[in-house]
């Protein structure tokens, strides 16, 4: 049995109520629809995206097609208004603190490693909060292209077995109900190893106690 790889809380992160929802959908989709299949969090389906989302922007910037940041982000400091008035940022009402989540350690420092790289490419200033909110926008985009992907290839498959004749009755109403799952299940309440309390040091310094010797016998 393979050791659990160190994990790490990451820090509150302010996410888009539309990324949000993109979240509570993929943990849908990741749900067995047996009775005996997991309940998948919200925080199990953001890992999710997230491992997968940091692949596709590595692979983007690898690429050199990434130039912009479509993940919504709150506006930095004090509002700037534009012409007519109106704040040119999304509404703060519109994003939600996430609450702080548990990650593979691996994981975050590649997407540290990330950072500069993105700012290259996008010419801007750019923060880990602003990868993380990318990373996870193309994970679910990444999810659902695979999705579509599997759906016409089932519809096409169901197509040749009908023009094939194939027996009345086979009974093809498959549904495609989840894709692959490449972040392991956490139990509630793991946190990294580092936060686990260590075993109780031994005392080395400390005398080792003599054995009383049994009481002899009055002579």
């Amino acid at each position: 049995m393979e050791p659990r790889e160190s994990q790490t809380l990451l820090a509150p992160l302010l996410l888009h109520a539309s990324q949000l929802d993109a979240a509570d959908a993929t943990a849908l989709e990741m749900s067995s629809s047996g009775a005996m299949g997991p309940r998948v969090s919200r925080s199990w389906a953001l890992r999710e995206l997230l491992t997968v989302g940091v692949v596709e922007l590595a692979a983007r910037l690898d690429a050199v097609t990434l130039t912009e940041l479509r993940a919504p982000s709150p506006h930095r400091g004090k509002p700037r208004n534009s012409g007519d008035g109106l704040a040119d940022c999304p509404p703060t009402s519109t994003f939600h603190v996430l609450s702080p989540m548990v990650v593979p350690r691996s994981l975050v420092e590649t997407i540290r490693g990330l950072v500069p790289r993105v700012a290259h490419a996008t010419g801007r200033v750019v923060t880990l909060s602003m990868v993380l909110r990318e990373a996870m926008l193309l994970g679910y985009e990444r999810r659902q292209r695979a999705r579509r992907d599997a759906l016409e290839k089932f519809a096409k498959l169901q197509s040749l077995l009908e023009l094939a004749g194939g027996p009345e009755g086979l009974g093809l109403d498959l549904q495609i109900v989840t894709g692959s799952v490449v972040t392991p299940y956490l139990p509630p309440g793991v946190r990294s190893r580092q936060s686990r309390p260590d075993p109780a040091p031994s005392r080395s310094g400390a005398k080792p106690k003599k054995k009383k010797s049994a009481a002899k016998p009055p002579k």
